[in-house]
């Protein structure tokens, strides 16, 4: 039985729908080198991913899985700059057409209802809370503030643990956080913003996420 998310498939599809944006940076020959280096990274590495207990943890690792790979592929080529920002561009076009060629239609429709938002942040706040999961997440579900769609607090982020056991902990700012600013922006309710004031990545004891209404 495949579970959800299907990480290697996820890797696959990554290949195809992030390689444009290194086809551009580094050209086509380059890019190619780039990703089958990144496939036998990934096929080192898939052993070790942890067996998250929840799915909502699971898609939030996905992206950590999958970019790890190209990045440390990236490294081989440029330098640690270039390649973050390479890293970023390709998880960023990877959600990009996750959302538009994957994810259901009424999974984005919902995704711009603030009732439907507000909703499935209290689900997640609530199954995917877990102690008893050390490299999972954990979450402090706050009470809106005025003008907010949603208001919590990360206290433990997987992908961030995963990287930094991994040896890239810097890639969590620079290609997972990024994402989270990117889904609110393009697929929540119009006029949303993400802001955060701090980051575990940067040594913050938990990342403070508030959804701000436009």
């Amino acid at each position: 039985m495949i579970r959800f998310p299907d990480f290697d498939g996820g890797f696959a599809r990554s290949l195809e729908w992030g390689r444009p944006a290194l086809d551009e940076a580094l050209g086509s020959d380059a890019a190619r080198e780039v990703l089958e280096s990144a496939k036998r990274h990934y096929d080192r590495l898939r052993p070790g991913v942890p067996a998250l207990k929840t799915m909502g943890g699971r898609v939030n690792l996905a992206a950590a899985v999958i970019v790890l790979p190209v990045y440390l592929a990236l490294l081989e080529r440029v330098d640690r700059d270039k390649a973050l920002l390479l890293a970023a561009r390709f998880n960023e076009d990877f959600l990009l057409a996750f959302m538009n060629k994957k994810a259901a239609f009424f999974v984005r429709l919902a995704a711009k209802s603030r009732f439907a938002v507000r909703a499935a942040i209290r689900l997640l706040a609530f199954t995917d809370n877990r102690a008893d999961d050390p490299n999972g997440w954990m979450y402090e579900l706050l009470p809106a503030g005025k003008g907010h769609l949603a208001d919590l607090n990360v206290k433990r982020c997987g992908a961030h643990k995963y990287l930094s056991e991994n040896g890239a902990p810097e890639l969590t700012r620079a290609a997972i956080c990024t994402l989270d600013d990117l889904f609110a922006a393009r697929f929540m309710p119009s006029g949303t913003s993400l802001t955060r004031t701090q980051y575990q990545s940067e040594g913050a004891p938990f990342c403070d996420f508030r959804y701000i209404l436009g």
